[in-house]
């Protein structure tokens, strides 16, 4: 799985080094990406072996037998379920019946391809029934499946004379030769199919171009071609390319009428949401060269970060002159098998009212009635106690007082996701929302920014206090800024993810935190910015001795992140994308006495701070 951009590492908070409940694995087997090449609706057998190095025997039956489960998200239906699973989301038990410590435990287990071709990666993870999720248990597959439209057929010498047939691209009539005579190429292999990869990323490819012609090549480069058929050459552009145009250059060697030729390069993936398809150009000697386009499908999967272009929500002013307190909407919980398919919510407030999102009202329910809702074929029904009702529109629960506790009564991480806390609890108002851009409902915290920040676990209650007001202005920049720009959450009616963007628990973190809630309260509406504009402000765990520029990492150039040194982190390994704040650096100067203000123009470079709701703040 990438790394997050915005995720930190809870140095606190991390899981065990030691089994978990007796229970710990090594995987000892697992088939490459070579090997799970498949066909649109093909089936195969796979097997994943891993050694039990924990301190309990592992068993396939009885209590506590362990098995696969799908994983990252948590019990979710894979689209390669060939029917022949344990269950939805629980895929094979353990064929060994006593897999005794430091024995090999081996699982079998089929895959069936979904129509749609494109590269996937299924995770699984090893599970004691009812005890623990295994540590040392989580495997990625990444799996390949062919285009419908690809041709693969075999010539005689063994050689593919297939590609990808881009609609659109290809069409029956004989198009003009673009190369010189003698120069000729077929694209014959390529390292994938089809990208999939969030915008800006940078995408490493290679291609084996085979020499067609009767011209023997000594130069050979990869440039961006005349034409644009689908991504401009600037929102490609990567650091590694020799020029503007020139992606890479190979003058070393000779290939020769009939041979293979491979050719590596960059690219910056385009930075906006969708499928685009990337082209360039084979050249010999200086010459185009018949048939060597490089036709690249690319699929972006959420908007680049970039802090320069992010188009701003309308009406929304450059600078933060006494603005209304933002009110935050946060993606909590995907409505899945987890709970059954639905939510039950009850309210420590009097009346807890539910609305459709027009504002229509649905129902009052009173202090400790418990009120449930579900999607299903493009209706919302709900039951406050009258019976099953529907409406056609999300529906919402809104406590009569500000900030008051709904408790999702179905809903316990101890119980599905193996924590110490239910975490099933949050403040104000909540919404459940399906989406058609992923076909799922999500059920939505909407709260005032403060309150939220209250409810983040970025860090522990016994980190230095100045670290943790340098943690939340960083946290609540981050959210502000996704509070004014389009984000890659939009399509799905919520701001910031409550775990892949800042890890956000509601009101158990906001009571297990008192120290962290604090510094919520010292730093009350500080946001960082650069040049009156609210600034992009990443962090991560450590670094090397020293931080990333974002140039380094993510392509372009952002004036307040640069490499800058972190004396603290010397001699240890980087560990996140190593761009703005390294927790682990910022901790040591809280610990030196530094305060938060130094501790953040420190990691963002020529920053400012500025309180952007109720009154301003000095430097």
């Amino acid at each position: 799985m990438v790394v997050a951009l915005f995720g930190f590492l809870l140095l606190w908070q991390t899981a065990d080094a030691a089994p978990k409940r007796g229970y710990e694995a090594l995987m000892t087997k697992i088939p490459s990406a070579a090997q799970l090449e498949l066909s649109p609706g093909e089936k195969m057998e796979v097997e994943v072996a891993f050694q039990n190095i924990g301190e309990k025997a592992w068993v396939n039956d009885g209590k506590g037998y362990v098995s696969i489960y799908t994983y990252d998200p948590k019990y979710r239906r894979s689209s390669f379920d060939p029917g022949t699973w344990l269950g939805p989301s629980r895929v094979k038990r353990l064929i060994e019946p006593r897999v005794e410590v430091g024995g090999i435990g081996t699982m079998r287990f089929e895959l069936r391809a979904p129509e749609e071709g494109g590269e996937y990666a299924e995770t699984f993870h090893l599970a004691a029934e009812d005890v623990a999720w295994i540590p040392g248990g989580e495997f990625t597959l990444r799996i390949n499946v062919a285009e419908v439209s690809e041709v693969a057929e075999v010539i005689e010498d063994g050689e593919s004379s297939g590609g990808t047939d881009i609609s659109g691209l290809l069409d029956e009539e004989k198009k003009p030769r673009v190369g010189a005579p003698g120069y000729d190429a077929a694209v014959l292999l390529r390292s994938s199919k089809k990208i999939a990869t969030p915008g800006g990323a940078s995408v490493t490819y290679t291609a084996g171009v085979k020499n067609a012609g009767t011209a023997v090549w000594s130069s050979r480069r990869v440039e961006l071609p005349d034409f644009k058929l689908a991504a401009s050459g600037a929102d490609l552009a990567h650091a590694s390319w020799l020029s503007s145009s020139l992606l890479a250059l190979n003058d070393r060697g000779e290939v020769k009428p009939g041979e293979l030729d491979f050719v590596t390069f960059t690219f910056t993936a385009p930075r906006i949401i969708g499928e685009h398809l990337v082209v360039f150009t084979f050249t010999a000697n200086g010459e185009r060269v018949e048939g060597g386009e490089i036709l690249i499908p690319v699929d972006v999967t959420s908007n680049a970060p970039d802090a320069v272009v992010s188009p701003l929500r309308d009406g929304v002013m450059d600078r933060a002159e006494m603005i209304p307190e933002p009110v935050m909407r946060v993606g909590v919980l995907i409505v899945d098998e987890e709970t059954d398919g639905k939510v039950q919510i009850v309210c420590d407030c009097e009346v807890m009212a539910m609305k459709d999102e027009n504002g229509n009202p649905l129902a009052d329910v009173p202090r400790g009635v418990v009120a449930s809702a579900y999607y299903d074929e493009g209706k919302y029904f709900y039951d406050a106690g009258r019976g099953l009702e529907m409406t056609s529109f999300p529906i919402r629960f809104v406590p009569d007082t500000l900030g008051a506790i709904l408790t999702i009564t179905n809903f316990d991480r101890r119980a599905t996701r193996d924590s110490e806390n239910a975490d099933n609890q949050f403040r104000n108002v909540l919404e459940l929302r399906h989406n058609t851009k992923k076909d799922r409902a999500w059920l939505i915290n909407e709260l005032p920014m403060e309150m939220y920040l209250r409810g983040l676990a970025e860090t522990s209650n016994s980190s230095p206090i100045e670290y943790q007001k340098a943690i939340v202005t960083a946290a609540r920049t981050y959210a502000y800024y996704h509070f004014l720009r389009q984000t890659k959450h939009a399509a799905e009616g919520f701001m910031v993810d409550a775990w892949r963007d800042q890890v956000y628990k509601g009101y158990g973190s906001e009571a297990r935190l008192s120290s962290v809630v604090s510094a919520v309260e010292e730093t009350y509406g500080v946001t960082v910015t650069y040049d009156g504009q609210t600034a992009i402000t990443p962090y991560f765990g450590h670094s090397d001795g020293r931080t990333r520029a974002w140039s380094e990492v993510w392509n372009g150039d952002i004036a307040w992140l640069k490499s800058v040194s972190v004396p603290c982190d010397a001699g240890r390994n980087l560990f996140g994308h190593g761009v703005g704040m390294s927790a682990r650096g910022a901790i040591c100067m809280a610990s030196d006495g530094i305060g938060y203000r130094e501790i953040l123009k420190h990691f963002y470079t020529g920053v400012d701070l500025r309180r952007d709701w109720e009154g301003d703040v000095a430097d």
